[in-house]
């Protein structure tokens, strides 16, 4: 079993938005939301990143969140902080 360190980023994204209810057609949304998610970072990859928000001992992982790539802004290293998890 090997260990791998995970950073912790800040993410600042683009997502999509959606109404279940009416809306009168001029409160419509024409813009994507811009979003900020911390956590770490598991995976990277040319179609989308993956990463978590909390865990516990035990190695889970809580608030899994996958962006698809081109939503994607920028990805920001939080400077001094990793988690380091088990890799089977």
């Amino acid at each position: 079993m090997t260990r791998q360190k995970l950073p912790l980023v800040i993410v600042e994204w683009l997502d999509a938005n959606t109404e279940s209810g009416w809306t009168a057609v001029k409160d419509i949304k024409h813009e994507p939301t811009p979003i900020r998610t911390v956590g770490w970072l598991l995976s990277q990859t040319d179609k989308c990143l993956v990463m978590f928000s909390s865990h516990t001992d035990d190695g889970d992982a809580g608030e899994v969140t996958t962006i698809p790539a081109p939503w994607i802004q920028t990805v920001k290293k939080l400077r001094g902080n990793t988690l380091t998890i088990k890799k089977e």
